[in-house]
């Protein structure tokens, strides 16, 4: 078991790692559920919850909102250096991943 595992669940330490190593993406939710392996309806629920905690930022866009990290939050800076120490690697992945993606479209 690794230190990220331990401390995060698996798809919360994807989808933190995802918006809070960079700052400057927000994405919606289908979007992260894409990158992130992760199930809509299970994803809803936890970004609902990291936005009522003040991690995340919730934006309505149109008919969509959009989530991204809260620069703001009290604890940013402890967490982005925890994801960057223990799963930076794989965030940098599923960056680059969603790069490719609307490079094709």
């Amino acid at each position: 078991m690794s230190l990220a595992s331990l401390l995060f669940a698996d798809y919360r330490r994807r989808v933190l790692g995802l918006l809070l190593l960079h700052p400057e993406q927000s994405c919606h939710l289908r979007e992260i559920a894409r990158l992130t392996g992760t199930v809509a309806g299970t994803l809803t629920r936890e970004l609902t919850k990291l936005a009522h905690a003040g991690v995340l930022t919730k934006t309505r866009v149109g008919n969509q909102l959009q989530f991204s990290a809260n620069k703001n939050c009290l604890i940013y800076e402890e967490l982005t250096s925890i994801l960057r120490k223990t799963s930076g690697h794989e965030s940098e992945y599923l960056l680059a991943h969603r790069s490719d993606e609307q490079a094709t479209i």
